[in-house]
């Protein structure tokens, strides 16, 4: 099964590798795509009318199937209360 959190970024940029160590801490899964060399990535940044070499891009799967929540360059708070509000990460196993 497919991880419901995408972060789409280039590799090379100090806010994805930010994003990855706070997603690896929280103990969370999730997929990495990089936007410039994936086609899909590419068709999907243009149905959002973002630049590609913009600031990362984190797409969290809404737990009912009712579309998506993207966050653009989130900072950890933020990260933390979304996957919080879409039963991904919960309380308890967050500070376990």
């Amino acid at each position: 099964m497919a991880s419901r959190v995408t972060i789409y970024g280039q590799s090379s940029d100090a806010d994805i590798k930010r994003l990855r160590r706070e997603m690896n801490a929280m103990y969370v899964e999730y997929d990495y795509v990089d936007p410039t060399k994936s086609k899909q990535a590419q068709s999907r940044f243009a149905e959002w009318g973002e630049s590609i070499s913009g600031k990362p891009v984190v797409e969290v799967l809404r737990e009912d199937d009712a579309g998506s929540v993207f966050l653009k360059n989130p900072d950890e708070p933020t990260l933390r209360q979304c996957l919080m509000g879409e039963g991904i990460l919960s309380v308890t196993s967050y500070w376990l």
